[in-house]
């Protein structure tokens, strides 16, 4: 059985980085059966010789592990409110304004957490099972020489891909989304830098192992000789050309959270090479390496390196970078759900309660691996990791102080360091939640352990670990429980996935035919029979049910629904608007909650602002209007042609125009269509002086807009003033230069025409309007 664990052990460390870092429910699906069934294997072979070995901190890991399925777990609703009191009012706002909520879970979204669970539970069942198998030290060696070339080869293949296929593929065949950044295997090139910055330290460790000795006594010629008929100093030369290309990689990849944690983990890993050995060889090594990898970066060029770096810069040259408004509007959900979470998984689904970070891009992790913990754990789950990580430092210290052995000290070294990469590149990204990467951290902790105990030369046993106390017939059979339901899990997502493709993308509304409804429902219905936990499918089913007129069926799916993910905007709003149907009062309070919990999504305000319009309440609904204008400007006239369908005035729909550029001037178009020119001018003016005060970024189009609305209603005057202050902002744009000499040209002022017309050319020679006016002035001449 031992045999097969290994395999399976092998299988594992091999498969889960390339199946593009085990993201994705099928390869999740066999990288956690697999570290299960490893396990499994160690604990069935076992039985035989009595070998299973206590791996330092399982105890605070297994119980993360049940405080997970203790989030999982219906409560009472006092309970909840007593142990967190935000996840008791959430749940009241919006799943319990359908239905009486007597038992919740403490978890927000039960499959996002139960799906943590699994993929925890693999990294626990693989840091034990790489603490069994690698007791032995034949097995050890075999797997990190396998773990080496796994890692070198597949940083062959990510700079070549950076050189023939750049940010397109993954494998030179599988396409990515617009805004994935492949590398190598991994779809984001960031993930690709977290999983490679932990192998470079334990090769960088080994590489000073086999470093051949020197016997200085004896000539150069006598030296060199020597060195290269030792055996040690073709692994030393394979070893130090492996660092230099997985190094390289991780810079071809433009990673900053890469480069600077593999930096950090290197000097981290000279610090404690030189406490234990008090040798200086290991700088003079590292500092060769690095000379070698630099030069082997400036192949590809360096510019693009600075570059990435310097987008951390604004125009003043202070750092700004999204995820610190990401990380302090975090904080806020921390101070609501501090001791128990929000769930396991379930960032996604409470960060939209309290963004303020402008744009509509998805943001379903926090970029900190330790901010997100405090999200979904609280200071529970907190204190736990810490727990195993302190157990784990102290424990495996302690024997490596202990050790003699070269081989033992320099692993050990390599593998500590390669966590501390990881850790420090969890502070700015999510590599705990990459499976592969996740999975190697704990592997690098089972290789820690195994380099501290492990016996390399002598007799008295193979290890130095003490036999463990947990009950193997319980835990085997958990893990048989484990296997199953993982598979069962991940293949429902898939087959529910199979079912509902084909509807999918489809939008329900009334000229549907009821052919069409039920092929929806039927199709939904399917989907929620392989994958029970997944809410999308349940809101499908109550769609479906409304249009075709099945009305309790409809609440019963919409009760579900938000029982399984209350804090979907869409799910919200839909399950509101029903209710409004049926004229229920409590309407109101799931489209409030809509709006409240994605307040920077703007179909929430809209639908919301639409309703309060619809049931004349003007001032909520321009209110809630205004939010949903202010939040994307560039539909500001749908917003107007909507408050128009709802006969509002002119007068209110202004008051609906947020003190934004864009939308004062499509305000302002609006009315010079309407013949207001009045109007029109103030909403031009206004939008202008908005600009300076609440604009972001000052551009040019904000100035030739109303330049251009004052030359249609020849206000040649207005119109060579706002140009003015254009040329102020922007002396160096030559369109800008190229309007205020035509502005010049129009009130009659020719020669200083003549100059604003020449330095808009000598900006740019083929600008059309500076090419055209100085014609149209030398005819006149």
């Amino acid at each position: 059985m031992h045999k097969t664990a290994f395999r399976l052990f092998l299988f594992v460390l091999v498969f889960s980085p390339l199946a593009y870092g085990a993201v994705e429910p099928w390869s999740l699906m066999i990288m956690e059966a697999a570290a299960f069934g490893a396990l499994f294997s160690c604990l069935a072979g076992s039985a035989r010789d009595n070998s299973f070995y206590a791996a330092p901190g399982i105890t605070p890991l297994l119980l993360l592990l049940g405080y997970i399925l203790f989030q999982l777990m219906p409560l009472p609703a006092g309970l909840v409110r007593i142990l967190s009191p935000a996840t008791f009012s959430l749940y009241e706002e919006t799943a319990g304004v359908l239905a009486q909520q007597a038992w919740i879970p403490l978890t927000i979204h039960p499959k996002a957490t139960l799906a943590e669970f699994f993929r925890i539970s693999a990294y626990v069942s693989f840091y034990v099972v790489t603490v069994q198998l690698l007791a032995g030290k034949e097995l050890l060696r075999k797997t990190v020489a396998v773990v080496i070339v796994l890692a070198s080869l597949m940083a062959i293949a990510a700079i070549l891909q950076k050189v023939i296929s750049p940010d397109t593929t993954v494998f030179w065949f599988r396409k990515m989304p617009v805004n994935a950044t492949p590398t190598g295997t991994y779809v984001y090139h960031n993930a690709y830098a977290g999983y490679m910055e932990m192998i470079v330290p334990v090769i960088l460790g080994l590489f000073f192992y086999y470093r051949p000795e020197v016997p200085y006594r004896q000539s150069l010629r006598a030296r060199l000789i020597e060195i290269f008929n030792q055996h040690r100093t073709n692994i030393h030369v394979l070893l130090g050309f492996a660092a230099i290309l997985i190094t390289t990689s991780i810079f071809v990849s433009l990673s900053r959270g890469g480069i600077i944690s593999l930096a950090l983990a290197v000097v981290f890993l000279l610090v404690v090479s030189f406490n234990k050995r008090k040798k200086r060889g290991s700088t003079r090594l590292t500092l060769f390496i690095i000379t070698l990898t630099l030069l082997a970066v400036g192949w590809f060029g360096w510019d693009t390196i600075f570059a990435r770096f310097e987008e951390m810069r604004n125009v003043e040259g202070e750092l700004e970078n999204d995820r610190f408004l990401l990380w302090q509007d975090s904080t806020n959900a921390i101070q609501d759900f501090s001791l128990t979470g929000t769930g396991f998984g379930t960032f996604l689904d409470i960060y939209p309660r309290y963004r303020t970070l402008p744009g509509r891009t998805i943001v379903d992790h926090a970029h900190n691996d330790y901010i997100e913990l405090l999200t979904d754990g609280g200071f529970v789950a907190m204190a736990l990791v810490t727990w195993f990580l302190v157990f784990f430092l102290l424990h495996s210290y302690t024997a490596y102080g202990r050790r003699r052995d070269s081989y033992a000290i320099h692993l050990y070294t390599g593998c500590l360091s390669g966590m501390v990469a990881l850790l420090f590149h969890s502070l700015v990204d999510f590599n705990f939640h990459i499976g592969a990467n996740g999975l190697y951290f704990f592997f690098l902790a089972g290789l820690g352990v195994s380099a501290a105990h492990t016996r390399f030369i002598g007799g008295g046993g193979r290890t130095r670990l003490r036999q463990s106390r947990l009950p193997r017939r319980v835990l085997a059979a958990a893990l048989l429980v484990l296997a199953t339901a993982c598979t069962l899990f991940h293949s429902g997502v898939m087959w529910s996935r199979y079912f509902f493709e084909p509807v999918s993308q489809t939008s329900l509304h009334k000229e549907m035919t009821r052919r069409q409804l039920t092929e929806i429902r039927d199709r939904a219905a399917a989907a929620v029979r392989t994958d029970p936990f997944e809410a999308r499918y349940r809101f499908a089913l109550a769609g479906a049910e409304t249009f075709l007129g099945n009305i309790e069926a409809a609440r019963f799916h919409y009760k579900n629904t938000l029982r399984l993910n209350p804090t979907r905007g869409e799910y919200l709003q839909a399950a509101g608007l029903f209710l409004a149907g049926m004229k229920d009062e409590k309407a109101e309070q799931l489209l409030m909650s809509s709006a409240r919990f994605e307040a920077m999504e703007p179909e929430r305000h809209r639908k919301h602002g639409a309703w309060l319009l619809a049931n004349n309440r003007k001032e909520e609904g321009i209110a809630e209007m205004k939010e949903a204008v202010s939040l994307e400007p560039n539909k500001t006239d749908a917003y107007i042609n909507l408050m128009v369908l709802h006969g509002l005035s002119d007068e209110e729909i202004r008051t609906a125009m947020p003190e934004l550029a864009q939308a004062l001037f499509v305000f302002g178009r609006y009315m010079e269509t309407l013949g207001r020119e009045g109007t029109a001018a103030e909403a031009f003016r206004d939008g202008l002086q908005s600009v300076a005060h609440n604009e972001t970024e000052i551009k040019p189009w904000h100035f030739l807009t109303v330049n251009w609305f004052y030359h249609r209603k020849k206000s040649y005057d207005d119109a060579l003033g706002v140009m003015l202050e254009a040329v102020r902002v922007f002396p160096n744009h030559a369109e800008i230069r190229s309007y205020l000499a035509y502005g010049y040209e129009k009130l009659g002022d020719n020669k200083r025409a003549i100059k604003e017309y020449e330095k808009a050319l000598t900006l740019d020679p083929e600008n059309k309007v500076a090419v055209k006016g100085m014609q149209r002035l030398r005819k006149k001449q």
